[in-house]
């Protein structure tokens, strides 16, 4: 009986006797590689006489099943690909950019192939060829694993580990569909569709009992196998060796017979050893009083902006500036925005529209993106207030509103979508979380990601950030967790409805690129275990200097809700306003502070 099955087709009932002898298929992967009949021939659940049938099985006629919606040529594909992806087309703007050097976001390089084995222009053209295949195949694993390998050569260490982490994604889901159903799983879902797309691969060998859940089940084993391995690798590109041990530890419990992990495994913990003395080091050196277990715990990207990015993509366009100069003189009657005066970069900065005094309040910024670690009764579900006792209420939810203000901005912005979700598996993952790192960005996404979905767009095109930069010239790298920076931005879209393998408009480099932004614009204090934060695009047009004309706080004393700016000391008119962006009342030199902004701190790690 011929199994016929298309990418998104109609599962046939021949299907069923696959999937039945799927379920009861124990098989012993123990190498990370596609070598489907090594696998088949160690395998004691199979007669020999089956196993024969499958020896002949390579990977390369495994292959030949995705020839139909390849393209053999990766010089069409680099033209034809952003036609379905316009994103891609930057790439294509110039044929420089194809040649000419990219500045990798891993912190380690030693690892990066010669030229002469891997020629820029070709791996580049790959990585089109591999967008190709996601949009093509988007539940396959395969391809999200491979496109992890060529982000890996390209020396993005990070995206390596999302794309991976997405295959592990599709593997597990199906292995625990598969083992804890009665039945076929649904037509339709993200687990009949890895289904499918697996299916597809291994073709009509799948028609027969006896080597399509032996075929199947190598395909998935060998896989994740390898997603473990990429995620392991990246992670540590990107020094997050923390998190990298954590991964070891998972496949080495996943696949007990594979002896790969395990020395992975004692070698990655070595190194991490290794960088917590180094950290305990210079903190003594620097007297600079750091927990290292939260340094430990993060790895470092380098603050690099992807060359696929459009340049639109990220810079201010003239009509989101015009509105924020706009809105702020709804704010401030005493300043007004231009374009700085510190640095080369087209940017901006705050001016002083008259004299103003020492003591005078120079803007008071309400945003309705914020957040707490702890949800309750108590705050506003926009700006993060303090309710009132005539707090405003909803119909639909038990959210509370400062004000009729912030519950039409809310409605209008970000509440539909999020109203009625579950999000307290985030909020109980911040409960430690520290403002000064990025352990408050995941719950700052709700809203944002929230917004994009709600009004259809792209994340990096919501209105609170898309007059917001990322800041890619500091010295210091961006910290970096798993969980932090994709884990659960992922489960926050999937909680959205947001189908995180289709939707190319959150793919992991959008969202690394989001968090980037958010990190450079965010604010946030900490009081015992309430941690606030928040984006505030009005008060994130002042710049930072070492020696402040103005200082800024929230109106409860550093317990969240609005900020107000208030001068220092007298301001001349037209002369720049600028706030510090760490305490200055920490009484560290001057010297000390500059380092902590630049990186100083870090530069010998």
């Amino acid at each position: 009986m011929k199994l016929t099955l298309g990418i998104g087709g109609r599962l046939k009932k021949s299907f069923l006797s696959v999937i039945t002898s799927l379920k009861n298929v124990h098989l012993r992967s123990t190498i990370p590689s596609f070598q489907y009949h090594k696998l088949a021939a160690s395998s004691s659940d199979f007669s020999e006489k089956e196993i024969e049938k499958i020896k002949g099985v390579s990977e390369k006629e495994l292959g030949q099943s995705m020839e139909e919606i390849d393209p053999t040529s990766l010089d069409f594909t680099a033209v034809d690909e952003p036609k379905h992806q316009p994103h891609l087309k930057n790439l294509l703007s110039s044929s420089s950019l194809l040649e000419e050097d990219w500045k990798p976001t891993s912190v380690m390089d030693e690892w990066k192939m010669p030229e002469s084995l891997a020629p820029r222009a070709i791996m580049r053209k790959g990585l089109i060829s591999d967008h190709r295949n996601i949009r093509l195949t988007p539940y396959l694993p395969k391809v999200w694993i491979d496109r992890a390998g060529t982000h890996m050569r390209l020396g993005y260490g990070e995206l390596a580990v999302a794309d991976a982490y997405k295959g592990k994604m599709l593997i597990e889901d199906l292995n625990h569909a598969l083992k804890n159903s009665a039945t076929v799983p649904k037509e339709g879902s993200t687990e009949g569709n890895t289904l499918t797309a697996t299916l597809k691969l291994v073709g009509d060998r799948a028609s027969s009992t006896l080597q399509g859940p032996l075929l199947v089940k190598s395909l998935l084993d060998g896989w994740l196998e390898q997603a473990f391995l990429m995620m392991a690798q990246g992670l540590a590109y990107i020094t997050a060796l923390h998190d990298a041990v954590q991964v070891l530890k998972e496949a080495k419990d996943r696949f007990p017979a594979n002896t790969i992990f395990p020395t992975r495994l004692r070698r990655m913990q070595g190194s991490l050893a290794l960088l917590r003395q180094n950290i305990l080091k210079q903190d003594n050196a620097h007297k600079a009083h750091t927990n290292i277990n939260e340094v430990v715990e993060r790895g470092r990207v380098n603050r690099v902006m992807y060359p696929w990015i459009m340049p639109e993509e990220m810079a201010r366009s003239m009509k989101a500036v015009k509105e924020l100069k706009i809105k702020f003189t709804t704010i401030s009657t005493n300043a007004f925005i231009a374009p700085t005066l510190l640095s080369d970069t087209a940017g901006y900065g705050v001016f002083a529209r008259q004299d103003i005094r020492a003591g005078e309040s120079i803007m008071l910024d309400k945003s309705i993106y914020t957040n707490y670690n702890d949800p309750g009764r108590y705050y506003c579900g926009a700006c993060s207030e303090f309710l009132p006792r005539n707090a405003v209420t909803m119909t639909c939810c038990d959210v509370k509103f400062c004000s009729d203000t912030c519950k039409n901005e809310a409605l209008t912005t970000y509440h539909k979508v999020l109203c009625g979700k579950d999000f307290s598996w985030l909020y109980q993952s911040c409960q430690d979380a520290n403002p000064t790192f990025n352990d408050m960005i995941p719950l700052l996404m709700v809203k944002v990601l929230g917004t994009a979905v709600q009004h259809n767009t792209k994340p990096l095109k919501v209105a609170c950030v898309g007059s917001l930069m990322a800041d890619y010239f500091r010295k210091v790298p961006s910290y970096f967790r798993l969980y932090d920076n994709i884990i659960a931005p992922l489960k926050l879209l999937q909680t959205l409805g947001v189908d995180i393998f289709t939707d190319t408009r959150f793919d992991c480099w959008a969202l690394q690129t989001l968090f980037m932004v958010i990190e450079n614009n965010k604010q946030g204090s900490r009081f015992e275990k309430r941690t606030f934060s928040g984006i505030n695009p009005l008060f994130s047009m002042f710049n930072h200097s070492c020696d402040p004309s103005a200082i800024w706080m929230t109106q409860r004393g550093g317990l969240g809700g609005p900020i107000e700016v208030i001068a220092r000391r007298e301001i001349k008119q037209d002369e720049e306003i600028c706030v510090s962006y760490i305490d200055i009342e920490a009484r560290r030199p001057e010297r000390e502070r500059r380092g902590r902004i630049e990186g100083a701190d870090w530069e010998d790690m």
